[in-house]
């Protein structure tokens, strides 16, 4: 048996931080292989790994991790760029060059760039974690704003009903949260 050897992840235990890892070309299974991460993530079953063994077994072994191949290929082409892919289509990217952070969770992005910080995001909300007020965009505060009316209701003749719009349009809207 090779000491180093590639295989398929056959079964996980993330409460152990360890994978059970199939050799089809021997036909056996590795079990409990610790791995060795520097970060906890644990792979998914039917990734490709390479794997380190102590002796001439599979009893004791490491669990290296996966790698780029024809099975498992590169998400990005960008020798500058440093991406973190999670399971999903979920990323942490960083454009070396340009000093650019990205983090990219389902369809809302943040990115920093030039001291700038830019979320792409139908809602945000500020403050605790049970925050149930959102931040409305300019566009949809100018919207609001241009064509809101009044209820009104008199106790006299006058009646009661809703006012006009306003006559004037509000300013543009802006896309800063803050002008300076």
């Amino acid at each position: 048996m090779s000491l180093i050897r590639v295989g398929q992840v056959n079964s996980v235990h993330p409460e152990k931080g360890t994978v059970d890892v199939y050799f089809p070309d021997k036909d056996i299974v590795a079990t409990d292989l610790a791995l060795m991460n520097i970060e906890y993530s644990i792979p998914q079953v039917e990734d490709q790994v390479l794997c380190v063994f102590l002796g001439n077994g599979v009893e004791q072994g490491f669990c290296l991790g996966g790698f780029y191949s024809s099975i498992s290929k590169t998400p990005i082409n960008d020798r500058k760029i440093y991406r973190k892919h999670f399971d999903d289509e979920t990323y942490v990217e960083y454009k070396k060059e340009e000093k650019v952070l990205k983090v990219m969770v389902n369809d809302v992005s943040i990115e920093v760039k030039n001291g700038k910080v830019t979320i792409k995001s139908d809602e945000i909300l500020l403050g605790s974690d049970s925050a149930t007020e959102g931040i409305p965009l300019g566009h949809q505060l100018k919207d609001w704003l241009d064509n809101h009316t009044h209820d009104y209701s008199w106790s006299d003749s006058a009646g009661s009903g809703s006012t006009s719009s306003p006559t004037s349009a509000s300013p543009a809207a802006s896309e800063k949260v803050k002008v300076e």
